[in-house]
């Protein structure tokens, strides 16, 4: 729900950098992998990522989900140089019909389905707790992106020298 800007602030902020706050995140523990479950057609703030990995913090982003209505458009921030961008698989690791898939994605990861392929009588989504919901199921490359920022993070904890070009490598 915030704005382009504010999205960018918050990237810096996060990363330590110069923001318009005057303030940065706590670096007594750096972060090392930023995921954005979020996007737009606008390309805007693509320009902060080579400073975002110079920090050696590998950013994750969500391909989009209009591959149904516009199979092969840019999602951003996933379609900008340096994010590592994400696109979903169903229950029975295929494309979903929904998720983006161009030149631009690196990877895909289960994002759910409002469709029951392996008939137990159920939707087969991607569960997380909500809001204010408790547990809840969803489909989309939003659910997608959070499992390979986590593998990321599992990287980075078993080595610790990792940046983001060795995490490109793999």
């Amino acid at each position: 729900g915030g704005s382009s800007y504010d999205i960018q602030q918050a990237i810096l902020y996060a990363s330590g950098l110069s923001n318009d706050s005057g303030l940065t995140a706590p670096t007594e523990t750096p972060v090392k992998v930023i995921n954005l479950s979020l996007g737009s057609s606008f390309p805007g703030y693509c320009d902060i990522f080579d400073d975002v990995r110079a920090q050696g913090i590998t950013v994750v982003a969500a391909a989009g989900n209009n591959g149904d209505e516009s199979p092969g458009s840019y999602f951003y921030p996933a379609s900008c140089d340096g994010v590592v961008s994400v696109a979903a698989t169903d229950i029975t690791d295929n494309k979903t019909y929904y998720s983006e898939f161009n030149n631009r994605v690196d990877i895909a990861a289960p994002g759910g389905s409002y469709d029951d392929y392996n008939g137990d009588g159920y939707y087969d989504l991607i569960y997380a707790y909500g809001n204010d919901s408790g547990v809840d199921g969803s489909q989309g490359t939003s659910m997608a992106a959070p499992h390979v920022s986590a593998a990321v993070a599992i990287m980075y904890s078993i080595d610790s020298p990792m940046n983001p070009l060795k995490v490109d490598s793999y």
